[in-house]
């Protein structure tokens, strides 16, 4: 029964929840742990793909699963970026010049080459059982713009938003970045309209909406306290049509619920706290927990079998997030860091 992984995910909520207003709801232990709950998610939405072609049929309280994952959509990787936006803004904001100098190599290629890494160890599974690959196949996947098995497009995503900011930041001054970086990230989206799925952009200006949170914070929080509740009902009905009810509009509609999405969380951790250490680790292992989870999928399925997989579904995303889990706690020996 599937159903069971959504459970464990929710008493990992409820474990240590409390309802409390709080002026710590986007310190970076309140961030972990919230992104620990879409990591989480993750890892059933990318075992779904290889159930379902297993054959397996959703009976019963199962059939809540493909719906939640339905009506989630990509809503789960929102928080990663509006959190990232954030969090650069915030360092640009303490160390200056210097960190944006400092960008292409700790943020960019340090992100690529841990990338590359992963994607390697990808290279090598397909090849140890015989999974077909091309030479341009391979060399595309080492930037994101293809795959080898692997999840790609958000560390291609990611990669783009770090490059445009430090292009703005090059070019602007602090207080005029947001503006700068939204026009550039729209832009990127509309390009990737033309050439991708809309899985590729359609959460992307979520990062931006973090840059500007972040420069505004204090006058946004102000807001946010004096109309919680009609900004709650306002956000999260504005979340609704343009996620569920508009046309899609080359992503537009989309990045406009995913920014509504991020809002909406930030406004339910100002008077929820959710932390407990299972869900911090998550997030702080989240690179390792996102790119190699993959494997034991990949592994599971070609391995051992499509019935395996058919037979075993309940166990399937448990065993995939175990082993991932492992290969995180030891992924520090093998990161690469660029001091």
């Amino acid at each position: 029964m599937l159903f069971l992984y959504i459970v464990f995910i929710f008493v990992l909520i409820i474990w240590g929840i409390k309802f409390v207003d709080n002026d710590v709801f986007i310190s970076k232990e309140r961030c972990n742990s919230i992104k620990g709950i879409f990591i989480l998610l993750i890892v059933l939405t990318h075992s779904m793909q290889y159930i379902n072609n297993s054959g397996y049929e959703y009976e019963g309280i199962d059939m809540f699963v493909p719906f939640f994952k339905n009506k989630m959509g990509q809503m789960v990787v929102v928080m990663f970026l509006f959190y990232s936006g954030y969090g650069v803004y915030l360092s640009i904001k303490k160390k200056g010049k210097a960190y944006v100098n400092q960008m292409p190599r700790r943020r960019l290629l340090t992100t690529l080459l841990n990338f590359d890494v992963a994607v390697l160890s990808f290279v090598v599974l397909n090849l140890f059982i015989s999974k077909p690959m091309s030479i341009s196949q391979v060399a595309l996947s080492m930037i994101g713009w293809d795959s080898v098995g692997n999840s790609n497009w958000y560390i291609f995503d990611i990669l783009v938003c770090y490059t445009a900011t430090y292009i703005v930041a090059k070019l602007s001054d602090e207080k005029n970045l947001w503006k700068w970086l939204f026009f550039l990230i729209f832009i990127c989206v509309i390009v990737l309209s033309f050439l991708k799925k809309s899985y590729w952009y359609n959460t992307m200006m979520a990062y931006p909406a973090g840059v500007l949170f972040a420069a505004y914070q204090n006058r946004i929080v102000a807001v946010f306290r004096k109309y919680y509740l009609p900004l709650l009902i306002l956000l999260g009905g504005t979340f609704f049509v343009t996620f569920y009810q508009l046309p899609k509009m080359r992503g537009i509609s989309d990045n406009i619920a995913s920014i509504c999405f991020a809002l909406i969380v930030v406004l339910l951790t100002m008077k929820i706290i959710v932390e407990n250490d299972f869900l911090k680790w998550c997030g702080e292992h989240l690179f390792p927990l996102y790119i190699y989870q993959r494997l034991s999928m990949i592994v599971m399925y070609d391995c051992f079998g499509s019935e395996f997989v058919k037979n075993h579904a309940m166990f399937f995303p448990f065993i995939a997030l175990l082993v991932t889990c492992l290969i995180s706690r030891f992924y520090n020996y093998w990161q690469i860091k660029m001091n």
